[in-house]
């Protein structure tokens, strides 16, 4: 896959992978309103997902990560991160869940391959299980289920018949995401930072300006709060409306 198509009408919906980045678990859905801080996404299946997921987009070679900032009626919103992980950050730390994912493990020429099980992960690791994964070598492709993208990854420790993995996951970066987003939504180019449509953290958001540029998410997210609030607003008052015309047609067909 080399570039998404050019100039795709802005409003336009595309088909994507998600990939929850703490269980592993990948889901199909769809992803719309893309802008330079992030998207919308929509699966039934949205509630199942954590915060942090990873966009498997037609047409580009890495995943976009995101961090959802608002579920409701099987919508989400998600903020782009673009930010570096810390090398020195102490990756046991992280929650492990346990899962029971069929994937495949090979090395990097892709030669040698043993299907094995994922029993537990977490956003920077994983336990493999299964006959000869602890002769695996140090460096690795991992092939989840569900998930057309191979990831790298390397051995932390090794037993018998088990071993613990660093994931080492590849996102694209903002700046190889400017010119895609550009295409993608043309009527946006030239327009002033920040993201349309991006409502406050509600659900499951820790330290939103983690992300690699925290004053452009700040300025994103107050400016749609804003918006939020005047939608809600004249939603509020559409419903008022039509409750008070049910009672009045209610009231007029009442019996004298």
């Amino acid at each position: 896959m080399t570039a998404l198509a050019q100039n795709i009408p802005e409003g336009a919906t595309l088909a994507v992978l998600i990939v929850d980045l703490e269980r592993l678990l990948c889901i199909e859905g769809s992803a719309s309103d893309f802008s330079s801080s992030g998207c919308s996404i929509l699966s039934h299946r949205v509630n199942e997902l954590n915060e942090m997921i990873g966009l498997r987009v037609d047409g580009l070679e890495k995943m976009i990560k995101g961090r959802i900032t608002y579920v409701s009626d099987g919508e989400a919103k998600v903020l782009f991160d673009f930010g570096e992980a810390s090398k020195d950050q102490e990756k046991r730390k992280e929650q492990r869940r346990p899962v029971h994912i069929p994937a495949r493990v090979s090395d990097l020429s892709g030669n040698a391959s043993i299907h094995c099980i994922i029993s537990n992960a977490s956003k920077n690791g994983c336990r493999l299980e299964g006959k000869g994964v602890g002769h695996l070598p140090d460096d690795i492709f991992l092939r989840i289920n569900g998930l057309d993208l191979p990831v790298r990854g390397s051995i932390a420790w090794r037993g018998a018949e088990c071993a613990g993995v660093r994931l080492c996951w590849q996102f694209t970066s903002g700046k190889e995401m400017k010119p895609v987003l550009n295409d993608m939504n043309p009527m946006h180019k030239g327009a002033g930072r920040g993201a349309a449509d991006f409502r406050p953290a509600k659900k499951r958001v820790n330290a939103v300006g983690r992300a690699s540029d925290a004053e452009q998410t700040a300025e994103a997210i107050e400016k749609a709060a804003e918006e939020i609030t005047v939608r809600e607003q004249k939603r509020a008052e559409r419903k008022a409306r039509r409750a008070e015309a049910g009672a009045f047609g209610a009231r007029k067909g009442a019996p004298l």
